[in-house]
């Protein structure tokens, strides 16, 4: 959830400012990014976190698997929120 939203909204990557490179690695990598989120959002931490761990290796400086490779870890470790449902409430402005 957006700061200031009461409902979820969906965020979208943008490429306009990505290199090349970064782009094309996206791209190798989204059939698999998905497979993590479907895992993720199945509350299955451990395969989401192996596998958007495997895209970092490939790409590194994705930033999108990055955060979700750390939420992954977090609720690995502690635990999703009863009732979690995906949504995080973003607190950045």
């Amino acid at each position: 959830m957006v700061k200031g939203k009461t409902n979820a909204v969906s965020v979208f990557e943008i490429y306009e400012t990505e290199t090349e490179q970064s782009i094309v690695l996206k791209q190798q990598t989204a059939e698999v990014f998905q497979e993590a989120l479907n895992f993720y959002y199945d509350q299955k931490f451990v395969a989401s976190q192996k596998v958007f761990q495997n895209i970092l290796q490939i790409n590194p400086d994705d930033r999108v698997a990055m955060l979700y490779f750390k939420r992954a870890r977090k609720y690995r470790m502690y635990g999703a929120p009863e009732g979690w449902c995906g949504v995080e409430t973003s607190t950045e402005k």
